[in-house]
């Protein structure tokens, strides 16, 4: 059983948040999570962040684990985590049911409370710890332990969200192929409706890595820093306004995982880089080849987080019109036309696919698959900035 702790406020302030120790949670976790090839989050340096960015190419527990420290936390310390989705849709029963499964099946819950407390129930955004009779039927509840949020609910959290005793956030699978305009600046509200002035909130963000090209890498200003991380590899990230990320590209490839590579993976295809563990997931994107061009206008850029590129409008006897995209240092003064999902600062700036009988021809080409790349991560970022403006 984890013994509770006295309840104490940082600052003798309820509303720095309660003081909890995660020297006393690790030293819990350690007693009751005995499974190996899972991803170990005492690790982590706490003490020294309030983000921490936690990536594997599949699965390797990290969800779970953090999930039953945030449980432990709970009995100990009186505290409830908030676990965020992007929408509304995967907070939905059906999307969360499981969630819990794997504390239920190991007895977790038992442990934790001794026994006075069995299982764990979700009723509407909220899940308790419960305890079941002989009758497997629920006989007693305990105070919500997480709350179930999602960005496009941010409207209504901020007329009646209060959880003064929120100590962790768990934002899960936050790299996505697809996200709304502004959601960071969103993400952002959310946290700041969550956390008030509370002084010790951990925010943990956890994703199978999909691409480095994301809003979130970009906003959190770690693009660099990620891009060159490997499998195993972490570093803490001060930002020049003084916050401090920790990030993380968990190593997942067990002795287990190896051999299942070895038997059924074993070709050399970027785009397995999820499912074996090897490195980041890279497609394979057309290249441009040596063939003679007539240049119509380099006066086409794309603007995409921090990356700039220019889109050569060409044609060819083999091709016909066609756009080869590369990177570009800047912008020409003869821009014609310089695509954004940012704010629109210029007259020269398009939104999203922009409009008009020569943005069709543009973007009439990508759909005909007629775009070609400098190389793969050219195509990659274009491929991020389209599943973007799709969605707004």
């Amino acid at each position: 059983m984890v013994e509770k702790a006295e309840i104490k406020y940082l600052n003798n302030n309820p509303d720095n948040g309660i003081d909890f120790s995660w020297k006393e949670i690790i030293k819990d976790y350690k007693k009751i999570v005995k499974a190996k090839n899972i991803y170990d989050p005492t690790l982590i340096p706490f003490d020294h962040i309030r983000y921490a960015i936690l990536m594997s190419i599949r699965k390797t527990g990290k969800t779970n684990t953090l999930l039953t420290m945030a449980l432990i936390s709970s009995w100990k310390y009186g505290t409830i985590t908030a676990v965020l989705r992007q929408t509304e849709e995967m907070i939905e029963y059906r999307n969360i049911k499981s969630f819990f499964e794997v504390q239920t099946r190991n007895n977790y819950i038992s442990i934790i409370t001794g026994g006075e407390f069995t299982g764990v129930k979700i009723k509407g955004d909220y899940a308790y710890f419960v305890h079941y009779d002989e009758n497997m039927k629920i006989d007693k509840y305990s105070d919500p332990v997480v709350y179930f949020m999602a960005i496009t609910k941010l409207e209504e959290y901020k007329s009646n969200l209060n959880l003064p005793n929120c100590n962790i956030i768990i934002f899960d699978e936050f790299v996505s192929s697809k996200y709304r305009y502004n959601e960071f600046v969103d993400f952002s509200q959310i946290l700041s409706t969550v956390i008030r002035d509370k002084l010790n909130v951990m925010i943990f963000m956890l994703a199978n890595s999909i691409s480095t090209y994301n809003q979130y890498f970009f906003e959190l200003c770690i693009s660099k820093e990620v891009k060159k991380l490997k499998p195993g590899d972490n570093a803490i990230i001060k930002t020049k306004k003084g916050t401090s990320i920790y990030i993380e590209l968990i190593n997942g490839i067990s002795p287990e995982r190896e051999r299942l590579n070895y038997l059924y993976f074993g070709f050399d295809n970027p785009k397995l880089g999820t499912i074996t563990g090897g490195d980041w997931a890279v497609a394979n994107y057309p290249h441009p080849e040596r063939q003679e061009r007539t240049m119509i206008t380099q006066g086409i850029y794309m603007k995409y987080t921090d990356v700039l590129l220019q889109l050569d409008l060409v044609t060819s006897a083999e091709l016909g019109l066609h756009i080869i995209a590369h990177r570009a240092n800047k912008i020409s003064e003869k821009a014609l036309t310089i695509y954004t999902i940012d704010d629109i600062k210029e007259r020269r700036e398009q939104f999203g696919f922009g409009a008009g009988r020569f943005s069709k021809v543009i973007w009439k080409l990508y759909d005909a698959h007629k775009w070609y790349y400098s190389d793969n991560e050219i195509g990659d970022i274009v491929e991020n900035y389209v599943n973007q403006a799709q969605t707004m």
